[in-house]
């Protein structure tokens, strides 16, 4: 009997060590999404972001001893915001259990999950389990981890996604009480969007040298449908260059053929209004992945000839949108 308390006593021990983390819990702004935005609209996000979302990549088997460092550290973090009244916009809002690594939890770790999401929820912050299969999201709702389908997700892009849309309607609420403070305010407002609907360079040809000249003599346009317009396929050297005007465009590894029931692949990114595609023009290459329109909009698009025409007759035009095609490329390489 003593024999077996002691190696019962050991392995709780020994694996009490063991961290239930993979890696560093993640802030909403570390965080790599497919979705991408103008370089101004990501800042607002990850401003927000950053104190809202905590990303915690849960690994291993979860037991009573493992379970402690995962739950005292959510909850630490609440009280210590709580402690030092910190504004009600500036704390954490949303924390998300990534579970692709995780094996299973006992009993007890059931219990201390369970208890944090209570704790969590009196205090307004939500708990989202995601890499969850209905199996498993069904096993979580017998112990009530989780309550309701809000509460999970199979993938982990699609929690933070929802996180996005939360913030972005924050900062939109935001951004509509300013306005009401002075007519020159909501004038300014409308200005920029009305430049917006009409054109995409407002973040790209942004100095005078650049706006010499008018961009729509040197490009064309092209309009896409939902879930039918197919820009092009993997490897395909494609000969036109992008820029979203409107609509939405999304980046997939593969596509299934047209006879064939495959379910298609999370997509890789996504892009929307100010984004260039197939930049791998420029460079003569060829793409990696196939593009498909996954909402009806509008492209501006430049053939080789009219790229060339551009670069000989509107130089500074030229090397500003290269430029700004070089900004995106770095920052998908760092998403990525």
């Amino acid at each position: 009997v003593v024999g077996m308390l002691l190696t019962a006593l050991s392995f709780v021990v020994k694996y009490a060590k063991v961290p239930a983390i993979a890696g560093k819990p993640l802030r909403g702004s570390e965080v790599a999404t497919p979705l991408r935005k103008s370089d101004l609209v990501m800042q607002r996000l990850q401003h927000a972001l950053g104190t809202w979302l905590l990303v915690i990549k849960l690994k291993g088997f979860v037991f009573f001893g493992s379970v402690k460092g995962v739950t005292k550290m959510v909850a630490g973090r609440m009280e210590q915001e709580e402690a030092d009244c910190v504004p009600l916009y500036r704390r954490l809002k949303f924390v998300i259990f990534d579970c692709a690594q995780l094996d299973g939890m006992d009993v007890s770790a059931a219990k201390a999950f369970k208890k944090l999401v209570s704790e969590a929820k009196a205090m307004h912050v939500q708990i989202i389990f995601t890499s969850v299969d209905a199996a498993r999201a069904d096993e979580m709702k017998r112990r009530e981890i989780i309550t309701n389908d809000k509460e999970w997700s199979t993938e982990l892009s699609f929690a933070v996604h929802h996180v996005q849309k939360q913030a972005r309607n924050y900062i939109e609420a935001v951004v509509a009480r300013w306005l009401t403070l002075s007519p020159a305010f909501q004038l300014h407002d409308d200005l920029v969007r009305t430049q917006m609907t009409f054109e995409p360079f407002a973040s790209i040809l942004t100095s005078d040298a650049s706006r010499f000249g008018c961009p729509w003599r040197y490009c064309g346009r092209m309009n896409i449908k939902k879930h039918q317009t197919l820009l092009w396929e993997p490897f395909d050297r494609h000969p036109k260059l992008y820029l979203v005007h409107s609509g939405t465009v999304g980046i997939y590894a593969k596509v299934p053929a047209v006879d064939n029931e495959e379910a298609w692949d999370s997509p890789l990114a996504v892009y929307q209004q100010g984004s260039f595609l197939n930049l791998e023009m420029l460079a003569h290459r060829r793409n990696r992945a196939a593009a498909v329109a996954l909402s009806d909009g509008e492209l501006v698009c430049w053939s080789m000839d009219q790229w060339y025409r551009m670069s000989r007759e509107r130089p500074m035009m030229a090397k500003a949108i290269l430029q700004s095609g070089m900004r995106q490329s770095m920052q998908d390489g760092e998403a990525a």
